[in-house]
């Protein structure tokens, strides 16, 4: 996450705690007739959908470079291994760059398609389960609780997945990138 997310989710914390102490001080005085506290709920409620839907758009947005880049590094491998005799090198220091640069462009590959596949765990704030659980509360205040929990915990296994898959994107990305310069170098310098 970006120093600009950190602080438009410090803002909204902040938000959600001066509506917190606001339904403190009017339950203290008024007794508190259960519409305040729906309303927080559901101001958090919509506030932690909204995060989320961004956290989730972001995903999409990286699975799509990641399929892209998949594509780019499948083409340029192509050329690259599309003459071997052109690009294997004669010489030993050469053999080793070479295979320095298949190794590294194996690993690029390899990684990029194994965080790309796997799509299986990524979280949902109310899924089956939950629907049912939902339906079976008392209250529109219970059901906003609940709601307001799935929606928290989904963001936050979303940001960590999130987290782990942009570094191995970013990994993949200068594995590939240093792994072409050198298999290039070698395709033309005809060592």
């Amino acid at each position: 996450m970006s120093r600009q997310d950190d602080l438009t989710n410090r803002i909204i914390l902040l938000g959600l705690d001066i509506v917190s102490d606001y339904l403190k001080k009017s339950n203290d005085t008024s007794g508190g007739d259960g519409n305040d506290e729906e309303f927080a709920l559901t101001f958090q409620l919509e506030e932690l959908r909204r995060k989320y839907d961004k956290v989730d758009g972001l995903y999409n947005n990286m699975r799509t470079r990641m399929f892209t880049l998949l594509s780019i590094q499948l083409a340029i491998m192509a050329y690259l291994f599309s003459d071997l005799s052109s690009l294997v090198p004669h010489e030993l220091y050469g053999i080793l760059f070479f295979a320095a640069g298949a190794i590294g462009l194996a690993i690029s590959i390899s990684t990029l398609f194994y965080y790309y596949r796997s799509i299986s765990n990524w979280p949902t704030p109310i899924g089956p389960i939950e629907v049912l659980k939902i339906n079976n509360l008392p209250t529109r205040i219970n059901t906003l609780k609940v709601a307001s929990d799935d929606y928290n915990d989904a963001y936050g296994s979303a940001c960590a997945i999130y987290a782990t898959r942009a570094k191995a994107l970013n990994f993949s990305l200068h594995a590939f990138t240093i792994s072409v310069i050198i298999l290039i170098v070698l395709k033309f310098a005809n060592i």
